[in-house]
C-alpha cells in the first residue's frame, strides 16, 4: 500500500467529519462519518449542502441539522497549485465527551507544520514521519524514514505505536514531556490509531499536537520548583522511599529492615552491602526518612558512574579558575548540608580519592578544589557496596582504613535467591504497578509462571524481576493470565519442557567457556531470526542493552545472513 492510499485510510476512519471541497463548493472528498450526514440526500460528487456554505473561507461557525448543532471549522488551502476547502465537523452529541480528540481532527489537515504525524507498517518501520515532527524532534525525515521506530525515539510514541501494532486498539491522549536531540523541551500529547483494511492490520498512524504554551508553563514551572526548592529547602529533602516501601515478609529481610530502623536513629555511618538490585539506595533513603535528618537534603551519588577527574571536583565542589572554565560550585559535602550524603559503589571510588575522602570523615571538614579555607562537613554518611566489603578490602578495591570508618554500622541485605518468599509479593506488587500503564486490567499468574518465577536464581534480584514482570506484560493481551509464553525467550528456553536444555547432550565436559559462548551464539542467532535481524527488539527480548548486544555479535562472530 503507497503513502497516499494509507493517508486516505486514516483520514476516512477518523472520528470526524472531514469534507474537501473546490471554491465552487464541489466536494471532492468525503469521510465516513460526514457522508452518514446527508447521504440520503447526497453523494460524493454532488454540491455542498446549503447549510455548510459559508463567504468566509477561514472561520468557525455552528448550523443546526437535523435536530443537532454542528460545530464546523472551515479553512482554504493551496493543494498542489489548487485552492481547496477542507471543513471539518462534529456534534455535541457525538463529541461531548471526547473534545481532545476533536483537537486532533481540527488540526490534522495542518499536519505540514502545526501536527506532528508518523505512521509505522506492521514491523514497526516508519514510512511517514512529516516536517512538524522533524521540526520539534531536532531530526531530518530522511534520518527517520524507513528505520524502527523503536531505534529512533526514547520516548512513549515508539513503544505506543508497537503497543497499538500488538493488540489493535487505538491510544488517546497520551501525555509526552522529552527533549529533542536539540534540547527543545517538548510537552505533547499524542494519539495512536491502528490502520486496518477488510479486518487485517496493515499499520498504526500517531499524531502528536506540540503545545509551544504548555511547553512554555511546563519551563517557567520547572524554574519555579527550582527556586522553591532553594527557599524552601528543608521540606524537601530529595527521596522517595521509606520503610514500608520494601516488600517481603522474609524473616531476614525483616531482620535487615529492623537492624536498618535502629541505625537510623543513630548518628554513626552506615555502610550496606547488597548485591545489584537489591534495593541498596531504597534502604539508604528509608534510613535518612526515619532519621532525626528526615527533613534535611539526601544527597545521592553513585561512584562507579562518575569519571574519575570528575568525581573529586564533585564531593569537594570547586573554586572559580581552580582549573581551565571552573566555576564557584559547592560540592556535595555542602549540599547534603546537614542531612545524609550517600555514596553507592564506594567500592569503585580510585584509591587516591578514597583516601582525601578518609580525611574528610576523620577531620570533618572539606576544602573545595583551588580554595583554601576548610568548609565544616554536618552531614551523616552513608556507603553501599556490591560486594562483600571484607573482599573489597582484600582484593585492593577498598582501602581497610576507610572501610572501618565508613562502617560502625554494617547492614547486609539478602539476595532475592535466599528468600523465596518475597518472589511471588514483589511479583504481585510489579503487576499491580504496571498492568494499568499496560491497559491489561486485573490479572493473575498462572501456576507453571509462577514455578519459573521461584526455580530462577534472580542475579538481578529484584531489580531483573522487575523486569520480567514488565516485560510480560507487554506481551499480554487483555482478559488472560501471565503464563510461560510471555516470558523473554531465554527463560522459556531455560525452563519450559520441550526446550528445556539437555546438559548432559548438550555440553561435554572440557572447554565449558567455548561451549558457553556457543550456546549464547544459538540464542543470540534464534532470536534475531525471529524478529527479522532487528537487534533493538531482540535486545529487549533476551535481557541485553543494545550496545551490549551489538558487542556480543561482534565477539561471536554474527552477521546478517
Amino acid at each position: 500500500m503507497d503513502i497516499q492510499s494509507l493517508w486516505k485510510d486514516i483520514v476516512r476512519t477518523l472520528p470526524n467529519g472531514i469534507v474537501i471541497t473546490d471554491v465552487n463548493n464541489k466536494i471532492i472528498f468525503i469521510n465516513d462519518w460526514a457522508s452518514q450526514l446527508w447521504l440520503s440526500n447526497y453523494k460524493c460528487h454532488d454540491l455542498l449542502p446549503s447549510w455548510l456554505i459559508s463567504e468566509n473561507d477561514n472561520n468557525e461557525y455552528s448550523v443546526t441539522y437535523k435536530s443537532f448543532e454542528i460545530h464546523v471549522t472551515r479553512k482554504r488551502y493551496d493543494l498542489e497549485g489548487k485552492q481547496v476547502i477542507f471543513l471539518l465537523l462534529h456534534t455535541d452529541t457525538k463529541m461531548a465527551k471526547k473534545s481532545d480528540d476533536f483537537s486532533i481532527c481540527q488540526t490534522a489537515f495542518d499536519a505540514i507544520t502545526d501536527l506532528g504525524l508518523m505512521v509505522l507498517d506492521t514491523k514497526g518501520k516508519i514510512i511517514l514521519y512529516n516536517g512538524a515532527s522533524a521540526y520539534n524532534d531536532g531530526m531530518e525525515p530522511k534520518e527517520v524514514i524507513g528505520r524502527y521506530a523503536s531505534e529512533v525515539f526514547s520516548h512513549q510514541t515508539a513503544s505506543t505505536a508497537q503497543e497499538v501494532l500488538r493488540t489493535g486498539r487505538p491510544v488517546i491522549d497520551q501525555e509526552i514531556i522529552y527533549t529533542s536531540r536539540m534540547g527543545k523541551l517538548n510537552y505533547c500529547f499524542g494519539s495512536t490509531y491502528p490502520i486496518q483494511e477488510k479486518g487485517k492490520m496493515i499499520g498504526s498512524f500517531s499524531v502528536i499536537r506540540f503545545n509551544d504554551s504548555a511547553r512554555r508553563l511546563l519551563s517557567h514551572t520547572i524554574e519555579l520548583q527550582k527556586e522553591l526548592f532553594e527557599a524552601r529547602g528543608k521540606n524537601f529533602n530529595g527521596t522517595q522511599f521509606n520503610f514500608y516501601n520494601i516488600i517481603g515478609e522474609s524473616q531476614s529481610l525483616r531482620r535487615t529492615i529492623e537492624m536498618a530502623k535502629k541505625a537510623a536513629l543513630t548518628p554513626s555511618t552506615i555502610l550496606i552491602y547488597g548485591e545489584t538490585g537489591t534495593g541498596k539506595e531504597l534502604f539508604a533513603q528509608s534510613i535518612h526518612n526515619a532519621s532525626v535528618q528526615r527533613d534535611k537534603p539526601f544527597v545521592a551519588i553513585n561512584c562507579a558512574a562518575i569519571p574519575e577527574s570528575l568525581l573529586e571536583s564533585i564531593l569537594f565542589g570547586t573554586t572559580k579558575g581552580a582549573f581551565t572554565g571552573a566555576q564557584s560550585t559547592p560540592g556535595l559535602f555542602e549540599q547534603a548540608g546537614e542531612g545524609t550524603l550517600f555514596l553507592d559503589e564506594i567500592n569503585s571510588m580510585p584509591m587516591i580519592l578514597q583516601a582525601k575522602l578518609l580525611r574528610v570523615i576523620q577531620e570533618r571538614t572539606v576544602r573545595r578544589l583551588g580554595a583554601q579555607e576548610e568548609i565544616l562537613v554536618r552531614c551523616r554518611i552513608v556507603s553501599s557496596c556490591n560486594k562483600p566489603p571484607q573482599k573489597c578490602v582484600q582484593n585492593g578495591t577498598l582501602r581497610d582504613d576507610l572501610y572501618y570508618r565508613i562502617s560502625v554500622v554494617c547492614i547486609e541485605i539478602p539476595p532475592l535467591r535466599e528468600r523465596k518468599e518475597d518472589i511471588l509479593l514483589l511479583a504481585n506488587y510489579y503487576i499491580q504497578k504496571y498492568a494499568p500503564i499496560y491497559g491489561v486490567g486485573k490479572i493473575k499468574m498462572t501456576q507453571k509462571f509462577k514455578d519459573i518465577l521461584l526455580m530462577h536464581q534472580w542475579p538481578g534480584n529484584a531489580r531483573e524481576l522487575k523486569h520480567v514482570i514488565e516485560s510480560a506484560l507487554v506481551f499480554l493481551d487483555a482478559g488472560k493470565d501471565l503464563d510461560i509464553q510471555h516470558l523473554q525467550p531465554h527463560f522459556q528456553q531455560r525452563y519450559t519442557g520441550n526446550k528445556t536444555i539437555d546438559f548432559q547432550n548438550e555440553f561435554q565436559f572440557g572447554d565449558l567457556k567455548g561451549q558457553l559462548a556457543e550456546f549464547e551464539r544459538k540464542v543470540i542467532l534464534r532470536a534475531l531470526k525471529k524478529f527479522d535481524w532487528n537487534v533493538s527488539q531482540v535486545a529487549r527480548e533476551i535481557g541485553y542493552t543494545r550496545s551490549n548486544l551489538q558487542y556480543r555479535m561482534r565477539k561471536l562472530g554474527i552477521t546478517e545472513e
